[in-house]
């Protein structure tokens, strides 16, 4: 942990950085598949795989194109199944990752400050962060997309406009999980790691 005693801040991502973003995903793609599988009558558990694995075969694009497609479901769902995505309230508390939980606290137990900078759509990103399991570890959070999402650095040049101290960026780390994070580092200019290196 002594690797963190030379930075004065450090920004995390929060999807497959501080927290598992499937376990969010996979239970709003349940909720969805309850909702139109009610409607259309299909059987939801078709629906619900058909969501999960396309999900983890091609990723987010299109998504739900694919699974109207399949099953022969009108384009104008669309914007229910992406407010249920947004707005549904997890049964449970989604936990952090434990190696990034601990990391949390012994940043916080050396006065170290610490931000989130997360990409997305923000009413979907702050229901996340809305039903994470935090104790006294939430701190602020910078929705990217409000203004400009990473690899910008603007949103995060203003959070620390709103500041009363300044960052040299020699003492700034970013902890990431993907290229966008890791470009975002390059354009501001502070250094990068990837989340994996943290992880046992």
């Amino acid at each position: 942990m002594n690797y963190f005693s030379r930075f004065k801040l450090v920004i995390f991502d929060l999807d497959n950085t501080l927290i598992n973003e499937e376990d969010y995903l996979f239970e709003g793609y349940k909720n969805i598949a309850n909702y139109l599988s009610k409607k259309y009558k299909i059987n939801n558990s078709l629906i619900e795989f058909a969501l999960v694995e396309n999900f983890r075969l091609n990723g987010r694009t299109n998504l739900f194109n694919k699974i109207f497609d399949e099953f022969k479901i009108g384009i104008e769902e669309l914007n229910v199944v992406l407010r249920i995505l947004r707005e549904f309230k997890p049964k449970n508390k989604i936990h952090l990752i434990t190696e990034l939980r601990i990391i949390l606290e012994r940043l916080k137990s050396l006065n170290i400050s610490y931000v989130i900078l997360t990409n997305g759509n923000p009413s979907q990103q702050k229901n996340k962060i809305a039903h994470i399991n935090w104790g006294d570890l939430l701190p602020h959070v910078i929705y990217a997309n409000e203004i400009e999402p990473k690899p910008s650095e603007a949103s995060f040049k203003k959070y620390l406009l709103s500041l009363d101290k300044e960052f040299d960026k020699d003492n700034i780390l970013m902890i990431g999980d993907s290229n966008v994070d890791k470009l975002f580092a390059k354009n501001f200019g502070c250094k990068f790691s990837f989340v994996s290196n943290f992880l046992n």
